[in-house]
């Protein structure tokens, strides 16, 4: 699942918008698998969906750049963090619905069925709606773990396991760790 030259430099864009660029760039550069974990991410979101100050895609990469710096400064981590942060907010992603509508019918955007990229993809030059209505109704933890296991790989997904289970459990997570 490799971005295409136009995906990349709208990743590109989204780290500038998020004002991480010089940053994810350090942290790119050092650990390459990061790279690659945001490159998923983005074909998974795109730009289009909103997060609670812009782009969903700009707030999970924000959240991944700040946790993986503060794993740096203190010895932990750095990748788990990071993965940690990515997908953070990757549970809104089900807080909207997007669909693709035409004069004959529409049809929805499932996000546990094929990235957003793909859906947009199969639908282009159709108007895309986005809806402020739960594509799914699931409990955030069960949505921010089903989506880190379509963009992350197993060896990480520990990781993504033990925040959530810390944080349903009120002892912190990963990025509380000392």
């Amino acid at each position: 699942m490799r971005l295409t030259l136009k995906e990349r430099k709208k990743l590109t864009e989204a780290l500038s918008r998020a004002g991480i660029r010089k940053k994810a760039v350090k942290l790119f550069f050092m650990y390459p698998h990061l790279r690659f974990f945001s490159e998923r991410l983005f074909k998974f979101l795109t730009e289009i969906l909103p997060g609670e100050r812009g782009p969903l895609v700009d707030e999970c990469l924000r959240e991944a750049v700040e946790r993986a710096q503060a794993a740096e400064a203190s010895g932990r981590d750095v990748l788990a963090a990071y993965c940690v942060g990515l997908v953070a907010r990757a549970h809104l992603a089900v807080a909207k619905t997007v669909c693709a509508v035409w004069d004959r019918g529409s049809e929805g955007w499932d996000p546990f069925v094929e990235p957003l990229s793909e859906f947009l993809a199969r639908h282009e030059g159709k108007s895309i709606e986005i809806l402020d209505e739960a594509a799914h109704e699931i409990p955030d933890h069960v949505a921010k773990l089903a989506l880190a296991a379509r963009i992350l790989p197993v060896w990480l997904l520990q990781e993504i396991v033990k925040d959530v289970v810390a944080c349903e459990a009120g002892i912190g997570g990963v990025a509380d760790e000392q």
